[in-house]
């Protein structure tokens, strides 16, 4: 049991790699002259045609077409305008400055379920979001590499917002609709918009180097990331598995530096590291009430066979859905980071 649990562990951590890995690509595919709208097209399309062959190539189930056709609703007017903003916060800002705001849609999250009485408040909770406030305010304010782009730290923010939008509004409709074919429809519903986008705006010009890290985008970062924590979380568990995320906007400083040579000043590093506590502390609240339900009779309903795949509880569509924006989450998404 060990043993699959450390290979849920790796499974989710090369997942939040991958996702961690895709303002790089797209920094990559700006600098050979595509632009926002036909690069989501792409990238939508390419993925929605790779999870679609992949149910079918599995035979999975593919749940109501009432669910399928709400979760393309959802990409289309919902998830499209998230992703749009989060890539067009990668034009202006550093790539580990973007992560990081957009690691504040937990907190969001929480602060709307709270308003909308879904949950409760209690200490923890206000611990939490008092943490990622005034991480937020020290990576917007922590200066740096330069002066901070306004729009484009905005643009980061109100994706986070409208990850959070995009969240609860898919929290019941996720719940009845099996994880991938979820992912695809949402997917499918991006494409649409970015390919009409693109349609009204002269098409989709491309060069073959942009069309390839639109590719990578797709498979690397969005379909790949979405399979792998899939599988991980059958193995660990929405707990481990949501907290094991939290390393994609490290992963993406890192690589920033690496690649680009982008660096954040201390203020800011230490801003993001209070909005990851936050995730954290965020997450641990939910597994201290979980714990007396993790006997190796519930664990086994969680840890399926790596044939098959987790069942769409909220817990695991949450963690699913938010790593499919990776794709985005239920409103427990808030305790299970991670598809923007």
């Amino acid at each position: 049991m060990k043993h699959r649990e450390r290979e849920g562990l790796l499974l989710c951590l090369v997942s939040a790699a991958g996702f961690g890995a895709m303002p790089i690509f797209a920094k990559q595919a700006y600098a050979t002259g595509i632009e926002l709208t036909p690069l989501l097209a792409l990238r939508f399309a390419m993925a929605a045609a790779m999870l679609w062959a992949l149910i079918a190539l599995r035979r999975r189930a593919l749940g109501s077409l009432r669910g399928l056709a709400a979760g393309a609703a959802l990409g289309l007017f919902g998830y499209a305008v998230q992703a749009g903003l989060y890539f067009g916060a990668l034009e202006r800002i550093q790539a580990g400055l973007a992560s990081l705001l957009l690691y504040a849609y937990p907190a969001f999250v929480t602060v709307a379920t709270i308003a909308l009485r879904r949950e409760s408040p209690t200490r923890r909770k206000l611990g939490a979001l008092g943490l990622a406030s005034g991480g937020v305010v020290l990576v917007l304010a922590g200066g740096g590499a330069g002066e901070l782009d306004l729009l484009g730290a905005g643009m980061a923010l109100g994706s986070a917002a409208f990850y959070t939008v995009f969240i609860l509004a898919s929290d019941r409709v996720a719940a009845h609709t099996p994880p991938v074919p979820f992912a695809a429809s949402v997917a499918t519903g991006a494409g649409v918009a970015f390919a009409v986008a693109a349609g009204l705006d002269g098409g989709i010009q491309a060069t073959g180097e942009g069309v390839m890290w639109a590719a990578v985008i797709a498979s690397v970062s969005t379909v790949m990331p979405i399979v792998l924590f899939m599988a991980g979380l059958a193995r660990v568990g929405p707990s481990t598995a949501s907290i094991a995320s939290t390393v994609e906007p490290p992963f993406t400083v890192a690589l920033a530096w690496i690649v680009f040579g982008e660096t954040l000043g201390p203020l800011r590093l230490a801003g993001g590291a209070l909005v990851l506590s936050a995730v954290i502390l965020l997450q641990l609240r939910r597994s201290a009430r979980s714990a007396s339900a993790d006997s190796p009779v519930a664990r086994s309903s969680v840890r399926q066979s790596s044939s098959s795949a987790p069942e769409a509880t909220h817990a695991h569509v949450s963690a699913t859905v938010a790593r499919t924006a990776r794709g985005a989450s239920p409103a427990s998404a808030a305790r299970a980071p991670d598809m923007p």
